[in-house]
């Protein structure tokens, strides 16, 4: 570079745009020594857009880590089982949870000899009035913290339906009402009342 040009940059820049330019280029350090500290970082936190990621159709949910309504945690397997296994994921304040209740003690009732199924609530808070008063005709468990988020649903009602290798079959988000209600009575062939007006 010849003095002329040298001249002609140093003329063309104040001493603030200096300092910009100085600042910029820490920034820039800054961001390539941090970035793979970020990186690391967000592969070991899952975000709440995160929920139920890992639930998709023909998914495998090899085992799922809930703790039993004592407290005790459980690995609950559905790899090698006899029979397809039924999971309806809850929570007790859920109003559309209560409505369904009748209709999924008609479905346990017309299909427990076909389908093994277990009650997921998301949350352990009221749990234990909530069976008091609602007598599920089904285990139940609730989501441990060892629980990943990528297998708990963002809404419930959510039922899942796995083959006896533990991959998903079905699922259907919310109330078994509408289309849900269809293609329910269709898949498990049979046919369920109208939920409750509660």
């Amino acid at each position: 570079m010849s003095d002329s040009t040298v001249e002609s940059v140093k003329q063309s820049f104040r001493p603030h745009e200096f300092l910009l330019l100085f600042l910029l280029c820490c920034s820039l350090a800054l961001n390539v020594y941090l970035a793979p500290k970020r990186i690391a970082a967000n592969q070991n936190h899952q975000s709440p857009s995160e929920s139920g990621r890992s639930l998709v159709v023909h998914g495998p949910i090899p085992q799922l880590p809930v703790d039993s309504i004592e407290g005790n945690h459980i690995d609950l397997a559905f790899r090698g089982k006899p029979l397809p296994t039924v999971l309806y994921f809850f929570t007790p304040s859920c109003i559309w949870c209560r409505r369904n209740l009748s209709s999924l003690e008609s479905l346990v009732g017309l299909t427990k000899d076909k389908y093994v199924f277990y009650g997921i609530s998301l949350t352990n808070d009221g749990l234990s009035d909530y069976l008091q008063h609602n007598r599920l005709p089904f285990q139940v468990y609730s989501v441990s913290k060892n629980t990943p988020i990528s297998l708990q649903p963002n809404a419930t009602p959510t039922t899942l339906v796995l083959d006896a290798n533990g991959f998903i079959q079905k699922r259907w988000d919310g109330a078994f009402t509408g289309d849900n209600k269809r293609e329910i009575e269709s898949y498990f062939s049979c046919s369920l009342p109208e939920i409750s007006s509660i």
